[in-house]
C-alpha cells in the first residue's frame, strides 16, 4: 500500500483548490460576457459604453444581492 506524505495530500488540496477557483473565475467571466451580450441584444442602438454601463448598473442593483442570508449596504448607482 502506498500512503501519501502529509505534505503531498496538502499539495493535492491546494492544487485542487486553486483549479475550483480558477473555474469559478472563468465561469464569472464568461457569466459577465453573456449577460454584456444580453444587454447588447436588448439594446442595440446603444455602443460599447453604454452597454458598459447598464452591465455595471446590473452589477450594482441586480436582485441576487437580496438573496437570503446576504447583507449588503444598498447602494444606488451613480454613472462615473
Amino acid at each position: 500500500m502506498d500512503l501519501q506524505q502529509p505534505r503531498d495530500v496538502a499539495e493535492g488540496r491546494e492544487r485542487a483548490m486553486a483549479d475550483r477557483l480558477r473555474v469559478a473565475l472563468e465561469m464569472q467571466q464568461f457569466g459577465l460576457r453573456m449577460k454584456r451580450a444580453a444587454l447588447a441584444r436588448e439594446h442595440p442602438n446603444e455602443g460599447p459604453e453604454l452597454v458598459a454601463e447598464r452591465l455595471r448598473r446590473w452589477l450594482v442593483e441586480a436582485p441576487f444581492h437580496e438573496a437570503p442570508g446576504f447583507e449588503r449596504s444598498r447602494r444606488t448607482f451613480e454613472p462615473t
